[in-house]
C-alpha cells in the first residue's frame, strides 16, 4: 500500500491561504486597524469557535463521567452555540424556572447556567437511589423546594468547574456561584452580550435540556491575542496558523439499528462493527473528511496510513 505523497501537507495551500486571510490584510500590508469592524468580528468569530470546540468536548466528558457514575448510558451534545442577549435566556425559562447565575471572571458581568426541569428531577431521583430503568414520575410544575434549589446549585457548581477547565485555556477562569434567580430577574443579573450553548442531554427517555449563557467579555484577552496576531507579517502569521491544534479523526466502522433496537442498548453492550471494504477508513480533520486511509499497527499501538486525499 502506498501512503501519501511526504511533500503533500494536510492542508492545502488553498486551505492555509483562506485562514491567513482571515487573519491578515494582505492586499495593503497593513495588520489590525480599530476602525476596522471586518477584522473584529473576523477575531471574535475565531474565539467563538475556540469555545464552541471546546464546549463540545465538555459534552463527551461529563458524558463519560456521569455514565460511569450512574451505570446507565447518558450523552451531552451541544446542539447550538451563537452569541445572545439576555432577553433570549430570559424567553426560554419557564415562570417556575430557576438559573444559576454565576461570576466567570471579575468585572466581565454575570453568566447564567439553566438545568431543564426534567433533567434536574431525573438527576435527583437517581441520585436518592432510583434505578435508572424505574418508570418516572411526571416532572412537578410548581416551585423548587430548598432540597431541590441546593441539589441544583450543588449540581451547576460542579457544572461550572468542569466547563471552566476546557474554556481556560490563556484566560484564568474562577467561576463563583451568586444565587439562583427567577425568570424576571434574568435582565438585571446578566451582562449585556452573551454566547449561549445548548446541551441535549440524552439517557433519561425524556428531552431534557441544559443551557449555559457565558459573558462574552470574559474572553477579551483572547480577542486582543487574535488582534496580536493579525498585526504580524504574513510569514509570522502562516507559523502560527501551522502550530494551532487539530483534531485528527479516522472512523473504523459504522452500525445502523431500529431506533427500537438503539433505545434497548445499556452499558456492557458489545456493537459488531460493519466491515469495511479493503480496511478503508475516512479520515477527518477538525471533523471535515480529508483522507483515505488503512488500518494498521505500529508495535502494539493502533496506527492509519494515509492514502489519498478525499
Amino acid at each position: 500500500m502506498m501512503p501519501l505523497e511526504a511533500d503533500e501537507p494536510v492542508l492545502s495551500r488553498e486551505e492555509l491561504d483562506a485562514l491567513l486571510e482571515r487573519l491578515t490584510d494582505k492586499t495593503s500590508g497593513v495588520g489590525w486597524s480599530a476602525s476596522s469592524r471586518k477584522e473584529t468580528a473576523n477575531e471574535s468569530r475565531l474565539v467563538s469557535l475556540s469555545l464552541e470546540r471546546a464546549s463540545e468536548q465538555f459534552g463527551d466528558r461529563i458524558s463519560r463521567s456521569m455514565s460511569n457514575i450512574f451505570q446507565t448510558s447518558i450523552q451531552f451534545s451541544l446542539i447550538d452555540w451563537r452569541e445572545s442577549e439576555p432577553e433570549e435566556f430570559e424567553e426560554l425559562m419557564v415562570p417556575h424556572d430557576r438559573a444559576a447565575a454565576f461570576d466567570l471572571v471579575p468585572g466581565a458581568g454575570r453568566g447564567l447556567l439553566m438545568v431543564g426541569r426534567t433533567l434536574l428531577f431525573q438527576l435527583l431521583c437517581l441520585n436518592f437511589g432510583a434505578s435508572p430503568g424505574l418508570k418516572k414520575s411526571p416532572v412537578p410544575n410548581r416551585p423548587y423546594t430548598s432540597i431541590e434549589c441546593r441539589f441544583y446549585r450543588r449540581f451547576a457548581d460542579d457544572l461550572l468547574g468542569r466547563l471552566a477547565e476546557v474554556w481556560s485555556e490563556g484566560t484564568p477562569l474562577r467561576p463563583k456561584i451568586t444565587g439562583l434567580i427567577a425568570r424576571g430577574h434574568v435582565r438585571e443579573e446578566a451582562a449585556e452580550s452573551l454566547y449561549l450553548a445548548t446541551f441535549d442531554v440524552a439517557g433519561f427517555g425524556e428531552v431534557c435540556r441544559l443551557r449555559v449563557a457565558v459573558p462574552t467579555s470574559a474572553f477579551e484577552d483572547r480577542v486582543a491575542a487574535a488582534r496580536e496576531v493579525a498585526t504580524q507579517g504574513a510569514g509570522q502569521v502562516e507559523e502560527t496558523v501551522l502550530d494551532m491544534s487539530l483534531n485528527f479523526r479516522a472512523e473504523i466502522g459504522t452500525i445502523e439499528m431500529s431506533l427500537r433496537d438503539f433505545s434497548d442498548l445499556s452499558v456492557g453492550d458489545v456493537l459488531p462493527l460493519e466491515e469495511i471494504e479493503g480496511g478503508e477508513l475516512l479520515a477527518s480533520v477538525a471533523g471535515i473528511p480529508k483522507f483515505h486511509a488503512i488500518r494498521g499497527a505500529v508495535g502494539n499501538r493502533l496506527a492509519v496510513q494515509l492514502q489519498d486525499r478525499v
